[in-house]
């Protein structure tokens, strides 16, 4: 049976935990099933099936559709199910509704079975399950995508699904502003092409010379 491990990570880590920030020496340093690999004395995304066999020795470095790896554990087909409820997950036998309770507590989570997620304590299965957060891949979370975001945190995480601040490579060709947490087309002057060469202020904008007068 195959388990998708997205589901493990959603329920049982910290929507805010920075996980891929983890400092490390070597990849037994980082258990996580999205960020199995020591990059630099970081954390990363795996690149290889040798990069997950700290966390299981069946597990795979897989791509999901947004471009990242994460590591897939197998379970063989002897009544074995992967345990999504825990972190690193792992292979044993049955599950319950009961299981499902103790875990998140009566009443809270759901237990399914489909094709794509082995016996999987659901925590909502549609929107109005989660009130106002969004139900996405069986949990509810803040946001999956930036215009469910707003005020200071106008940037949805696409990989832990929270409203946060800008950063840097959230921007593109333009600049994260410290101030509001979001994207501007410049924070100074230095930003600025010679054809408009002075950002205003109040708008973040680069303008012509000419219109400082106007």
């Amino acid at each position: 049976m195959i388990c998708n491990i997205v589901i493990s990570l959603l329920l049982s880590l910290p929507l805010t935990l920075g996980i891929s920030s983890l400092p490390c020496t070597q990849n037994i340093d980082c258990p996580f099933h999205f960020v199995s690999r020591c990059n630099d004395g970081l954390c990363d995304h795996c690149q290889s099936d040798a990069d997950c066999s700290h966390i299981d020795p069946t597990a795979t470095c897989t791509s999901l559709e947004s471009g990242k790896n994460f590591c897939k554990v197998f379970c063989d087909t002897n009544n074995m199910i992967c345990d999504l409820n825990k972190e690193p997950p792992y292979c044993r036998e049955g599950t319950s509704q009961a299981e499902c309770d103790a875990y998140f507590g009566p009443g809270v989570a759901t237990l399914i079975t489909n094709n794509d997620y082995i016996d999987l304590c659901a925590i909502c299965q549609a929107p109005t399950q989660c009130s106002s957060q969004i139900c996405h891949h069986f949990h509810c979370v803040e946001c999956i995508q930036d215009s469910d975001c707003g005020g200071s945190t106008p940037v949805c995480d696409k990989e832990y699904h929270y409203c946060r601040p800008c950063i840097e490579s959230d921007c593109g060709l333009r600049y994260c502003d410290p101030s509001s947490g979001s994207c501007k087309d410049c924070l100074n002057n230095n930003h600025c092409p010679l054809s408009t060469p002075y950002c205003q202020p109040s708008l973040n904008q680069c303008i012509p010379r000419c219109s400082l007068f106007s």
